[in-house]
């Protein structure tokens, strides 16, 4: 490229300027760079180039898909697909890259994945997630991607020695390149010198670094397949200074949480935020926590502080819809994760959120419409698929219920909640060989979970095995010992087998722990005396 002295003070001043993070500065200048004749096409593209680079860093892709739209060198090829990516113009994005002659680069290849991801073209979408992590093992994205997608790698394969991989942009490795958007292009520099440590470095710490990468590989693939207990050991496991990463107690947050234990999983995210405040990923799980603890004081105070300090993250409203939803507000709290679903289409947690409030309040047709769009977005968040699930068997269609709740199992093997409530589809149909079996295998995956044991207890009853029921329902009192209609439940087997005194004392413990209970505790005992007044206490 030949210029003239005007424009190549107008390209270093635009370079400077996007390097200093002056976009507003660097896009006037790019524009009277643009402006000035060109003597050849090559030319004309290069200048077309920078433009594009800054209306990037501008968060203006709509502009770059105008300017580039008649380009045909492959650097800007890539950023018009990129730019129609950002656009929703996946058709011509996909077209724009596979006129690309360097079907070798790492890069295009991982913006195809994203192309037929956004598409559901799933198979697709593995097949070029999975080249670009062959052809540049440090795009940690890729494998994220594949773990995500529910495909299982190999991570002592991937994260070795790059095969050959030829780049967009010469005299840039893929240590220095990223896809230029607004929210990473302040991390652009000028191509190295031949003779800068940029090119002696990687030789020396690519063995330390792809080992790294396999570390925290297998932690996230053993989570992405919520095998939670082999995750949490590889976390753990890690060096020091990654394992109190804001990144890695997340993961460990995000492993209890998986687990049911939302304790365990507020005590991990509360120090990954301490660790690392600026964090956004990840708070909406936190939130989540929070939630099922009724920590109604902790929600607040998260609120709070996402609102101010980021309050356009979708993240921030998924918070927000939490917290009204522990209020049992739930119309502000359907508003609040439409927000989040606003602020990002693509937000199939939110989706699956609004779908459980949606629920709540019986509107099953925007229920479906919501855990339907979680599901077409993410076909692996078994959430929306148990919601789903959950809807059909209020509805009483117990055969798409089964459906939904056996896929959402089949993501999720080591659910104790999945499979409890596939044991009481089966026990609504009449399968109760099949229900006992969920039960018992949801009480061997976690035996800290109530439900199970109390769904197990009440259908050993119906089929007349009380002493086996009363058995596991007097374990589950010990356990749980607050839960009134555990006492109610056990009081009945007692009335049924001919034991009244020790009926009527657990009918009055379930009074004493909830008094709402009266008027269904009052009708038991008058079953049981003839009497209204009999023993009752007030």
């Amino acid at each position: 490229m030949v210029l003239s002295p005007l424009e190549n003070q107008l390209k270093e001043a635009t370079e400077w300027s996007l390097k200093s993070y002056l976009v507003s500065n660097a896009v006037f200048l790019s524009e009277r760079l643009s402006s000035e004749p060109s003597s050849t096409t090559e030319d004309e593209e290069l200048k077309l180039h920078l433009l594009a680079k800054c209306y990037l860093a501008e968060s203006s892709p709509y502009k770059v898909v105008l300017i580039l739209k008649n380009c045909s060198s492959v650097e800007n090829l890539y950023l018009y697909a990129l730019a129609c990516f950002q656009t929703t113009k996946l058709e011509e994005a996909e077209k724009a890259l596979l006129k690309c002659s360097l079907h070798t680069s790492a890069e295009v290849n991982y913006l195809l994945g994203q192309i037929c991801e956004r598409q559901s073209r799933i198979q697709d979408a593995i097949s070029y997630y999975s080249k670009a992590l062959n052809l540049n093992s440090n795009l940690w994205t890729a494998f994220e991607k594949l773990c995500e997608l529910g495909y299982f790698i190999d991570t002592s394969i991937s994260f070795k020695t790059d095969e050959k991989s030829e780049h967009l942009f010469p005299g840039e490795s893929p240590s220095n390149f990223h896809p230029l958007t607004a929210s990473n292009f302040g991390n652009w520099s000028p191509p190295p010198k031949l003779n800068s440590p940029a090119h002696k470095t990687p030789a020396k710490t690519s063995k330390d670094l792809k080992q790294l990468l396999a570390e925290l590989g297998k932690a996230y693939q053993a989570l992405s397949q919520y095998n939670t207990n082999e995750a949490m050991n590889l976390l753990k496991a890690l060096p020091d200074s990654q394992k109190n990463s804001g990144w890695a107690l997340c993961q460990m947050g995000r492993c209890c949480f998986e687990k049911y234990d939302f304790a365990g999983a507020v005590e991990y995210f509360q120090r990954a935020f301490q660790k690392e405040p600026q964090r956004t990923e990840d708070t909406d799980y936190y939130s989540s926590a929070l939630w099922y603890e009724k920590k109604n004081s902790e929600l607040c105070y998260t609120l709070h502080n996402a609102l101010k300090n980021a309050y356009y993250a979708p993240q921030t409203w998924v918070i927000a819809g939490n917290f009204y939803s522990l209020q049992k507000e739930r119309e502000t709290a359907i508003k609040c994760f439409t927000r989040a679903i606003q602020l990002n289409p693509y937000y199939s947690y939110a989706y699956a959120l609004c779908g459980h409030e949606h629920l709540a309040n019986e509107d099953f047709d925007q229920a479906r419409y919501h855990y339907e769009s979680a599901n077409n977005i993410d076909s692996r968040q078994y959430t929306a698929l148990w919601g789903l699930g959950s809807l059909y068997f209020k509805q009483e269609k117990y055969t798409q219920s089964l459906q939904c709740y056996k896929a959402a199992r089949s993501i999720n093997p080591n659910s104790s909640i999945i499979l409890t409530y596939l044991g009481v589809n089966y026990k609504a149909t009449g399968h109760y060989e099949e229900a006992i079996n969920c039960f018992e295998s949801a009480i061997r995956i976690d035996k800290k979970n109530p439900l199970p044991k109390f769904q197990l207890g009440i259908l050993l009853s119906q089929l007349d095995r009380d002493q086996e029921a009363l058995s596991h329902l007097e374990t589950l009192c010990q356990e749980n010992s607050r839960e009134s209609h555990l006492y109610i439940q056990i009081g009945k087997i007692y009335a049924k087998l001919g034991q009244p005194e020790k009926a009527l004392r657990h009918y009055n413990d379930a009074q004493e722990l909830n008094p709402k209970n009266h008027s269904e505790i009052k009708n038991l005992i008058e079953q049981l005396h003839g009497s209204s007044s009999l023993h009752m206490m007030p």
